[in-house]
């Protein structure tokens, strides 16, 4: 059986993890993002439920820009696992839409390293992932440093590694060539992340970060089943987008 070797070797299934960054950079900006008239969400992918995948993002926290600095970036995700297998460590995939057509992606999309991330089955955890940046995410659609429109990025699980040395990949719908696993199936019951009846009195928001006016708030997104917080502990500065719990009226 396969399984972690600890964090002296940094290694899950003979997959090496990425290096985390320092604090210093997961909690203050180090670069700008684009001038220009734009505005950016970071987002769980919808479109992945546990009809679709073993694990999935159900949570994303995000660190906001202000007048200062123009960016946000990715600094935790809420994993829920809906496999029977205990899960080791996760990649993730994201990709960039605009927010008046959420279907066309905005090429190209990225990944971030390996991390650990311990769910038995069942389970849901918050965790902290590889930071995602938005300026380094954007940087192919904006025109010789300046950005124009409204954006999304979507945020899901690529990769995740078990305890009993299998593999699920995103692409695959199963393990990749060279990797142990099988197929993911689905559950009986799939618990959807979207289009089902809301019962949070924040629904329908999203944590926003826009420019010219450089500050971070709840927008409104009537066609979006998420609600967003933003304030304490943080003051302000994190902002946390949850989907709304179809099945007991709360958020995740």
């Amino acid at each position: 059986m396969s399984q972690s070797q600890g964090s002296s070797t940094r290694i899950i299934n003979g997959k090496r993890l990425a290096d985390k960054e320092p604090l210093s950079e997961r909690t203050a900006f180090t670069e700008n993002g684009s001038t220009g008239r734009w505005s950016a969400s970071i987002i769980p992918d919808l479109s992945r439920n546990s009809s679709t995948s073993p694990v999935v993002v159900t949570g994303t926290a995000t660190l906001m820009g202000n007048a200062e600095w123009r960016n946000l970036q990715l600094t935790h995700v809420t994993l829920k696992n809906y496999s029977s297998k205990t899960v080791l460590g996760v990649q993730l995939k994201w990709f960039i839409t605009t927010k008046s057509d959420p279907t066309k992606t905005l090429p190209p999309p990225g990944y971030t390293g390996l991390f650990e991330a311990h769910l038995l089955p069942g389970e849901k955890e918050k965790f902290e992932c590889p930071l995602i940046k938005f300026s380094q995410a954007i940087k192919y659609v904006a025109r010789n440093g300046i950005l124009e429109g409204d954006f999304l990025l979507h945020v899901r699980v690529f990769e995740a590694e078990f305890e009993d040395g299998s593999t699920w990949n995103d692409d695959w719908g199963g393990p990749k060539p060279g990797d142990q696993g099988e197929p993911w199936r689905g559950v009986n019951k799939p618990d959807s992340l979207q289009n089902h009846a809301v019962q949070s009195s924040c629904a329908h928001t999203m944590c926003s970060y826009d420019t010219p006016d450089s500050h971070s708030f709840c927008a409104t997104a009537p066609s979006y089943q998420l609600t967003c917080h933003v304030g304490p502990p943080c003051n302000g500065v994190f902002c946390t987008v949850w989907p709304v719990d179809v099945a007991v009226g709360r958020v995740y």
